[in-house]
């Protein structure tokens, strides 16, 4: 979501890789208002900004796990 303030390298810095991490994929055209007020009330979900290309939701799951494999050492 563009709402994002943080980008998945910045949040990738601030928390510890060992504990569970979850990604949340928002729909092709966005999360709804509705939605967007609903999911800023679980104090463990951060939206994050990809980048200022505007990605489908299948190729940003593919961009975000290969982030994380990348930030993980898997792509050494």
């Amino acid at each position: 979501e563009r709402d994002g303030e943080v980008s998945l390298n910045k949040m990738f810095q601030d928390i510890e890789i060992d504990q569970n991490i979850y990604f949340l994929i928002g729909p092709e055209g966005g999360f709804s208002e509705k939605e967007k007020l609903f999911l800023r009330q679980f104090n463990y979900i951060m939206p994050v900004n990809l980048g200022p290309r505007i990605l489908r939701s299948d190729t940003a799951a593919i961009a975000t796990l290969s982030f994380f494999q990348m930030l993980l050492g898997d792509c050494k």
